[in-house]
């Protein structure tokens, strides 16, 4: 058996169809898409194209890949799984839709943040 042989049973990816169709769904409930995807392309990947595709009539434009989360389901997807890890080997979907969770900068530095802490007492 060869390497490859081997390697394309455990991945079990051809069933995996050559492109993946995705769409996002962003936080005010528009979606942008859908794009093409290979198998092997990342999360981290699929972030930069969603702030290189940012519609530019929302305001505050998205301007770094390090404030997105993107979540399959319920599952917030970690940028060094590839789409094939995140699909599975069978799947149905025409377009698999993904939600955009944006999270803002801080601003803040955790020194700055411990020092205005306060207490809160419940009488």
């Amino acid at each position: 058996m060869k390497a490859s042989d081997i390697l394309r049973d455990a991945l079990d990816l051809s069933d995996i169809k050559e492109k993946l169709c995705l769409k996002f769904k962003l936080p005010d409930g528009t979606e942008i898409g859908p794009f093409t995807y290979s198998p092997v392309d990342s999360v981290a990947h699929l972030k930069s194209s969603v702030v290189s595709n940012w519609p530019k009539d929302i305001a505050n434009g998205l301007k770094k890949a390090k404030y997105v989360d993107l979540f399959k389901g319920e599952n917030i997807l970690p940028d060094d799984m590839d789409l094939s890890d995140m699909v599975g080997a069978h799947y149905s979907e025409e377009i698999i839709t993904i939600k955009v969770v944006l999270r803002s900068p801080s601003n803040k530095s955790k020194d700055s943040a411990k020092a205005t802490r306060g207490v809160c007492a419940i009488l």
